[in-house]
């Protein structure tokens, strides 16, 4: 009698489980399934570019308020690319063969116009899911191989990441640093070259940017804490995040000047320093320090321009297009000669990395209107100077790119970096 309760039991038990186990499996494929679904991040140009003759390319997007309606602000939504194939007789019936256009579109046998969801691809970071580069597009060229690159930015603006017309700062005709290498990364998000030139008898290097998705421009504090005491080395920051290129920032921490914003919030609100916002745009936004006004005016601009975070150091070197006067600031010893670096904006999403460095003790950097000027010569639209000395780097792939200061890095706060958006395959 025990024995069949047992098995009664064990059956009974048995069926629950399995019922359980089932709503369990079901529940992770809503699950699974919701988090699936991407935001889509319309690339216009590029779709009106591909899509042939005769058709219409509409979008229907989601952006923060205010934002322009521009393909290129870099704000994402969740954006429905609808495009409608007009009836143009035997040339829509030729790419109508299998039932579908080249771009995707549904075309009925009759020839008939029909309308379907085309999915646009995401380059949009969420939080701190940022995807790691592919070690295998981290290329390494000589300098003999220089006009490679034109293939390369060729390729770029295949893929609509550049543009057709836009300005590339690189150049395979400079002067070349005659021991130094060209090295770039390049995928469906972001274009990456560095290098170094030789100007005036000066060893520069540059890092140029070009990104789909202002999310891909991102700030790191150390420990990812404003006002955390900690400090690293450059590099064991970069170590810490999945960038591409990296660059130091303002150091924050060194000094109790400027208005500090970090993830939209003002932190620090103090007006000696010209400081540089950037919006959700990727947008630089600039505060003049002779500009009267409250951290609460401050807190509205930061709310109202979608700022997500800021960088006080200085001072404004180029503002739109013009060479700026900056013989008089209040830090930077910008007289002096030091390895200095700046941060430019050449155009939408569009960045340029740029930094003097030391050599030797006859040639021991630049000062700051020499790199305003040569920046400026460059065709940068925006340029704002960063921190500088021992804390002037530009990092690629993991490694120190630049001539480093007395060949030792400092101990910073923060750095600036910039990623991919494609996740890796597998």
């Amino acid at each position: 009698m025990q024995t069949d309760m047992k098995k009664k039991r064990f059956i009974t038990e048995f069926i629950l489980a399995c019922f359980a186990w089932f709503f369990v499996v079901i529940a992770l494929l809503v699950v699974a399934r919701a988090y699936s679904r991407e935001t889509l991040y319309a690339d216009e140009a590029y779709l009106a570019k591909h899509s042939g003759d005769g058709t219409e390319v509409a979008t229907s997007s989601g952006k923060a308020a205010g934002a322009e309606d521009d393909p290129d602000s870099g704000v994402s939504g969740e954006n429905t690319v609808k495009e409608t194939v007009k009836n143009e007789g035997p040339k829509a019936q030729d790419t109508a063969a299998d039932g579908q256009s080249d771009t995707g579109v549904a075309v009925s046998e009759n020839g008939a116009e029909d309308i379907e969801t085309v999915p646009a691809v995401s380059y949009r970071i969420e939080g701190d899911n940022v995807p790691a580069p592919d070690p295998d597009k981290f290329v390494k060229l000589s300098l003999a191989d220089a006009d490679k690159m034109k293939d390369v930015i060729a390729e770029a603006r295949a893929s609509g990441l550049l543009g057709e017309d836009e300005k590339v700062i690189f150049s395979p005709d400079v002067e070349f640093v005659s021991w130094g290498d060209i090295r770039y990364y390049l995928d469906d998000s972001i274009f990456v070259v560095v290098w170094k030139e030789m100007k005036n008898g000066r060893y520069m290097t540059y890092g140029e940017i070009k990104v789909r998705d202002a999310s891909q421009f991102r700030r790191k504090l150390a420990d990812d804490t404003y006002g955390s005491p900690t400090q690293y080395f450059c590099t064991q920051l970069d170590e810490q995040v999945n960038s591409v290129v990296t660059m130091n920032a303002d150091f924050y921490a060194f000094r109790n000047l400027g208005i500090t914003v970090y993830d939209g919030e003002v932190h620090r609100f103090e007006t000696s320093l010209d400081v540089l916002f950037i919006d959700e745009n990727g947008d630089f936004i600039y505060y003049d320090r002779n500009t009267d006004t409250t951290k609460e005016d401050i807190e509205k601009f930061v709310k109202d321009n979608g700022v997500q975070f800021s960088l006080a150091f200085g001072p404004v070197m180029v503002r739109d297009h013009k060479l700026m006067d900056i013989s008089s600031y209040p830090i930077g010893q910008n007289e002096a000669r030091y390895s200095r670096t700046c941060f430019c904006q050449v155009d939408k999403l569009h960045y340029l990395f740029a930094n003097i460095g030391y050599f030797s003790k006859e040639n021991t950097g630049g000062t700051s209107e020499e790199l305003s000027q040569w920046v400026w010569e460059k065709g940068v639209k925006e340029a704002y100077m960063m921190d500088g000395g021992q804390t002037s780097e530009i990092i690629f792939n993991g490694e120190i790119f630049n001539l480093l200061s007395y060949g030792n890095e400092r101990t910073v706060s923060d750095m600036i970096y910039f990623a991919t958006a494609v996740e890796p395959e597998g």
